[in-house]
């Protein structure tokens, strides 16, 4: 309902305008997991708004993520990519990297955790750059094949990104895994 009122009568003119968001908007509306702003897959982003498994590039700015309440589950494998930069501190030298540019749609903290069977990996944070000496290192953790699940838990401020990096733990290391998001 919409109701026009005044203090005094008279003629008036109202325009309204419905739009309604859609996959492909650039614009975030559950349950899209990414909107990469078009309709093309392949690059990351299905034409359905799903994050595809294992798009072609992976290095920064990493394909894009919207993340909320609402568990976001992740699979792909570090394999087909190359060695894009290692944490300072974790390790991940040499071993492929695979690179989430992650948007929180609230603010909280924001759970990461991944696992694998298949290869030693580790899962570095970072916010204000994907790269260089502009990115801050949030935090990072690594695992073996037989150990539990990495899980991060970081603060996070909505509409800020945060970009998570999957990467093996040595310079051989690399292959599939299976990553949960969700802020709380």
């Amino acid at each position: 309902n919409v109701f026009v009122d005044g203090s005094t009568a008279g003629d008036y003119k109202l325009t309204l305008e419905l739009t309604q968001s859609f996959c492909g908007d650039g614009k975030w509306t559950p349950p899209e997991q990414c909107d990469d702003g078009n309709n093309i897959s392949g690059d990351g982003c299905s034409t359905q708004c799903k994050v595809e498994q294992d798009p072609p590039d992976t290095t920064c700015p990493g394909v894009g993520v919207f993340v909320s309440s609402e568990p976001l589950l992740l699979s792909g494998s570090t394999e087909p990519y190359g060695d894009f930069e290692k944490h300072l501190t974790c390790g991940g030298a040499g071993a492929p990297d695979r690179v989430f540019r992650v948007i929180p749609k609230l603010s909280g903290t924001l759970r990461a955790q991944i696992t694998s069977t298949s290869f030693d990996l580790l899962l570095y944070a970072r916010k204000g750059a994907c790269s260089g000496v502009s990115a801050k290192n949030l935090g990072c953790d690594n695992k073996m094949i037989n150990s539990p699940e990495i899980l991060l838990d970081l603060p996070v401020s909505e509409d800020e990104p945060v970009w998570l990096v999957v990467d093996g733990f040595s310079q051989e290391e690399k292959g599939v895994f299976a990553l949960s998001l969700r802020i709380f």
